[in-house]
């Protein structure tokens, strides 16, 4: 039975074992929080726990999972005791603590997966990082750790699993005292699996990328398939073990110094020619595991799984076929038809493509897919094997491509358009326009009803044999034919070479048009004088418009 409480506490004290608490944003709950029941606290529409007067903000100690929140504080963000092994913490961003770490593992077996945790300085004791785990064999896998002292802190014995991470902008350096391990530090008898990570851009004294102490039970059990780049030792090597281990050589075990492409300096997905695409190993994978944006872990494209916390993105091209398959993120949504297809575009308006999805996406979303391309209704579409949405809005819509009824179709099936014409034919929402260009155009419309002999503007999705609207408006005069045709602002214009031709040609129809209306008029009978004088007057208006 579902009930409603005041504060996260008071659920957290009314739930028993197995139950789940929801708990609704995008407030934030300056108290902290403390979950010492084997249940799931779930964030919904992103809320914010907080700590700000200091010490710990979240403290689990149970088989617990935590997952969709903020988590921001001063000292340490989460702290994981010993009676928390099993417990899970995922999808969650961690930030704001200018003075510890991010995350401490007392002990045990602890799932850290998909989360985004940046910050954390350096500290005088030693213990520093985005992430700091004392003991066990915790599984740390598919998670942003950025721009802080230092990204993982491995210090207690056991075998912990550093998977499929992307460990950038970490700068251990304090005047005055030597500093070890900018992207990953291990010591005192930890003997981790560190493998498909990209490690890039970190800084330190001793071992910008890793720093495997003396003490670390003779280095890594496997440490394979890692990426790093441009990692800075301000003393001695970026890779530094005083034990000189062969195996840690870079161009052994599939560790490489390449660039990984990331698309910008804050965006760390990968660029399509990025080496880090298809060079992991499947060793550690488990069933179903998804990347960061919610992908499969392992796409058909490659069947091997990527470096980094992202699977590796692909652009649209008018050189696919069917049976290719494509990762594509981030994409804009720019129409949703019949509950059972939506499409999305390229920012650059050079290409759209038809995703066979049943969704509540809105244009504007963005969306994150992988799938095969297939057949549908004579165009070529995608069918996902993963789809992830993200709420967006109407700034992210690309601005449609004016276009006459003869350019339609072909390289601009998919993408978002602008036609506009006379309606010579109307049956239950589906329309035939004429613009006079040679070529009547199908539009598919079933908002507001419009007659035949309307003049409309329709903004929609060019498709196979048709334009599926998003929007309709009527016109009424040349002037807003004009301003349509040639605001830059609003649109741009296919087969730019002719534009001011077929601007003219339209405007000498559009004025025939009127001047045809205005003599109809002027022959009335029902007209009484002052509606004869306007329209004399609309007339020498319209002359001086030729």
């Amino acid at each position: 039975m579902d009930h409603a409480y005041h504060t996260i506490a008071q659920a957290i004290t009314a739930a028993s074992s197995g139950d789940t608490v929801l708990v609704y944003g995008p407030h934030d709950y300056p108290v902290g929080m403390t979950l010492n029941k084997a249940i799931t606290v779930t964030g919904v529409l992103n809320p914010t726990v907080s700590y700000p007067s200091g010490g710990t903000t979240v403290t689990i100690s149970a088989v617990a999972t935590l997952e969709d929140f903020t988590i921001t504080g001063r000292i340490t963000g989460i702290n994981f005791t010993a009676a928390a092994s099993g417990a899970t913490l995922q999808r969650c961003i961690l930030n704001g603590y200018t003075y510890g770490k991010g995350i401490t593992i007392t002990s045990g077996t602890v799932y850290i997966l998909d989360n985004v945790i940046s910050g954390g300085s350096w500290r005088p004791e030693g213990a520093t990082g985005c992430i700091v785990s004392f003991a066990g064999s915790s599984v740390i896998a598919s998670n942003i750790l950025k721009n802080g002292a230092r990204g993982i802190q491995l210090m207690g014995s056991g075998t912990p699993r550093i998977y499929n991470n992307t460990i950038v902008g970490h700068v251990n350096y304090h005047s005055g005292s030597v500093t070890k391990g900018g992207g990953i530090y291990v010591s005192d008898y930890s003997a981790p699996y560190i493998e498909n990570n990209i490690i890039a851009n970190n800084t330190a004294d001793y071992g910008g990328a890793y720093y495997i102490d003396t003490y670390a039970h003779g280095g890594c059990t496997d440490m394979s398939n890692n990426t790093y780049y441009n990692n800075v030792s301000t003393v001695s090597g970026y890779i530094y073990y005083p034990t000189q281990e062969t195996w840690q050589t870079i161009g052994v075990d599939g560790n490489n110094e390449d660039n990984p492409l990331f698309l910008s300096s804050t965006d760390l997905r990968l660029q399509s020619t990025s080496t880090c695409i298809g060079t992991g190993s499947n060793t550690y994978v488990t069933s179903g595991w998804k990347d960061l944006s919610g992908l499969p872990r392992i796409l058909p494209s490659t069947g091997t799984v990527d470096r980094g916390c992202y699977e590796g993105a692909s652009v649209l091209t008018n050189t696919r076929t069917v049976g290719d398959w494509v990762e594509l993120r981030g994409k804009p949504v720019t129409g949703n038809f019949e509950s059972s297809m939506f499409y999305i575009e390229e920012t650059n308006r050079v290409n759209g493509v038809k995703i066979l999805a049943s969704s509540s996406t809105v244009p504007g979303d963005l969306a994150t897919i992988a799938g095969q391309y297939v057949t549908n209704d004579s165009e070529l579409s995608i069918d996902p094997t993963g789809i992830s949405i993200t709420s967006g809005s109407s700034s992210n819509i690309p601005k449609p491509l004016g276009m006459c009824n003869r350019s339609l179709g072909g390289i601009n099936i998919g993408l978002r358009v602008k036609v506009w014409g006379k309606i010579t034919s109307s049956a239950m929402g589906v329309y035939t326009i004429d613009d006079g260009s040679a070529v009547n155009t199908t539009v598919l419309w079933y908002g507001t009803p419009y007659d035949v002999d309307d003049y409309v503007a329709v903004t929609g999705v060019s498709c196979y044999g048709c334009v599926r609207a998003t929007e309709v408006d009527y016109i009424t005069t040349v002037e807003q034919l004009m301003m349509m045709q040639s605001s830059s602002s609003s649109m741009s214009f296919a087969d730019a070479s002719d534009n001011e031709t077929r601007k003219a040609a339209a405007q000498a129809r559009w004025i025939a048009f009127l001047e045809e209306q205005i003599a109809s008029l002027k022959s009335s009978a029902s007209l009484s004088s002052s509606q004869q004088s306007l329209l004399e007057l609309f007339e020498m208006l319209l002359k001086q418009t030729k």
